[in-house]
């Protein structure tokens, strides 16, 4: 996936740099060692190395020739060839948000669970049972919906407005508004409870007790006697409503004797179980049993209806922009340090998140999630940092104000600091996937 992405955002400079004049010396997909190569007609060398992570357009090679070319090409010209990338990502993003309208997908309701005592959001009249159908006078019918809003206006340091629906009324009923600042007062939002979690909402979902589904052998589970049909009722003498919780509780765990409640054949019996560990950097509680899935629960969710090709072009454009706004307010909110940098994500995430949506039964959600990672490499792309795309579009048009060109020593010292910077932060993101990927949240 990220190869496919990388490698189309290449493509996009090769093909606006073939319309400006300049055929690419070479189109290369992965670094390191040659292992495959051809030349097409126009003298492209079409490569394929050793390390599938990314690739390259090389358009002058060490061809003087081609280099005073581009040189002598107008500042319109070398600008299409910089945002060639760009263009490319948001066209792929586009047609991948299309494909999702027109195969059509389900949203979650944004259907309220339950209000947290002492919450935001307990302060603004919410109650458990209501439905959000408005934030701020737009319309929202998913939870995404409902996120962007408050993303937004949190951005915009706007205060929040919703209108319910209760009861299954048809009745609306406008809550008492709220500042989103509220949410960051304490402590940077770094991830460890999503905005929702901080609002005081718990999104309604499916019944999920924690039934036992298998036990696996020689573990601490049956060891205990815990077999496939039990249902975990309590865990430390604390009621377990959603089988998420006894998950987390049995990971916080680790090595300790625990006592739980079961339902078996009707009858309530208790367990003494000497939990293990398991992990490396950090142990986490380990039981040695599979939960049985929770059922879906199709009133909490609305079914998107195919589109036709020009509803879901329409339909993705908006996508296109919306995800492209996020992005922005996302860079505002970490400057001004409303979000933590430990909220960055990189590859290694993406890998861990994108791994169980190849799967038929989620075609749109990889096809969806798809298209946000190319809204984010064409966002991150088009930033005024010197090595990204936008950066040289900066520096072609402090020439054009100049009137010639900048030292080549200049343009190589500021390449450098450039560099070293996002190495650094570079680091950092990929230290924090490693951390969530292990389990230990930075």
């Amino acid at each position: 996936v990220i190869n496919f992405i990388i490698i189309f955002h290449e493509l996009g400079h090769y093909c606006a740099a073939l319309k400006s004049g300049i055929v690419a010396e070479s189109v290369c997909v992965g670094f390191g060692r040659l292992i495959f190569e051809t030349k097409d007609k126009n003298g492209t060398r079409w490569q394929c190395r050793l390390w599938p992570f990314g690739g390259y357009v090389d358009l002058i090679g060490e061809s003087q020739k081609k280099l005073k070319a581009y040189l002598k090409l107008p500042y319109q010209d070398k600008a299409l060839i910089l945002m060639g990338g760009i263009i490319a990502n948001c066209l792929l993003a586009c047609i991948l948000f299309t494909m999702c309208h027109m195969i059509g997908y389900e949203q979650r309701v944004p259907k309220v669970a339950g209000i947290e005592h002492g919450s935001i959001i307990e302060r603004t009249g919410m109650k458990a049972g209501d439905t959000i159908i408005k934030v701020n006078g737009d319309v929202v019918d998913s939870w995404q919906d409902v996120m962007y809003a408050l993303i937004n206006a949190t951005a915009y340091e706007s205060p929040v407005k919703f209108t319910v629906k209760r009861d299954g009324l048809r009745g609306r009923y406008q809550l008492k508004p709220f500042m989103t600042g509220q949410l960051f007062d304490a402590n940077k939002f770094e991830g460890k409870r999503s905005i929702l979690q901080r609002l005081g909402i718990e999104a309604a979902s499916a019944p999920w007790p924690a039934v036992i589904d298998a036990v696996e052998k020689g573990s601490p589970a049956a060891k205990a006697g815990i077999t496939p049909g039990d249902e975990i009722v309590t865990f430390q003498g604390k009621k377990i409503d959603v089988a998420y919780e006894f998950l987390l509780m049995i990971k916080e765990n680790p090595d300790k004797k625990v006592e739980v409640t079961l339902l078996r054949n009707g009858t309530l019996e208790k367990k003494e179980i000497h939990l293990s560990s398991k992990g490396i950097l950090q142990k986490t509680g380990f039981l040695g049993v599979r939960i049985e899935p929770a059922q879906k629960d199709m009133s909490l969710y609305r079914n998107i209806k195919s589109r036709t090709i020009f509803e879901g072009l329409s339909n993705g454009m908006e996508d296109c922009v919306r995800f492209l706004i996020i992005q922005c307010s996302t860079i505002y909110l970490l400057f001004t340090g409303a979000l933590s940098l430990n909220m960055l994500g990189g590859p290694v995430i993406i890998i861990a998140q994108t791994f169980h949506l190849f799967d038929l039964d989620n075609i749109v959600y990889l096809l969806n999630w798809m298209a946000i990672i190319n809204i984010s490499l064409a966002f991150i792309n088009i930033l005024p940092i010197p090595i990204f795309d936008g950066g040289r579009l900066v520096l072609i048009s402090i020439e054009l104000i100049k009137g010639k060109p900048l030292k080549t020593s200049t343009i190589n010292a500021i390449d450098r600091v450039t560099f070293a910077a996002i190495l650094g932060l570079a680091a950092m993101v990929t230290f924090n996937d490693i951390m969530r990927v292990l389990g230990v949240a930075p």
